[in-house]
């Protein structure tokens, strides 16, 4: 089957196309980069789309868990990891851990940070 040849100029555009990262993830634009230093990270798990590890936070002056993305290479895996830290954020529950910050890194990828529970795992 012959394609006309505006189809064919299509499918040629379309192969060039590349979406940006405003496209891809417009809540991660919305961050802003946030320039507290963590020290002395060490990581606690993964899973998932993240990796969480323990840090020491300057701002604070204690330690928290600082939340990123597993594969931060992973554009489209931006908003759904910054929609998770939002709306952990807006629960208020004992049983549910605190959100301190969501921000950009130096790199521009997402995290956030929240409240280091020590003990049992889930």
């Amino acid at each position: 089957m012959d394609f006309p040849d505006s189809f064919r100029d299509m499918y040629d555009d379309a192969k060039d196309y590349h979406l940006e990262i405003d496209e891809l993830a417009p809540l991660a634009c919305e961050l802003k980069k946030v320039d507290v230093e963590y020290k002395d990270k060490e990581l606690i798990a993964t899973g998932g789309m993240k990796a969480i590890s323990k840090v020491f936070s300057s701002s604070c002056q204690r330690h928290v868990a600082l939340a990123e993305l597993a594969d931060p290479s992973v554009v489209e895996n931006f908003d759904p990891f910054i929609c998770e830290a939002r709306l952990t954020a807006l629960l208020e529950h004992p049983n549910i851990i605190k959100v301190y910050e969501i921000g950009l890194n130096a790199e521009e990828q997402p995290f956030f940070t929240m409240e280091l529970k020590n003990g049992d795992t889930l």
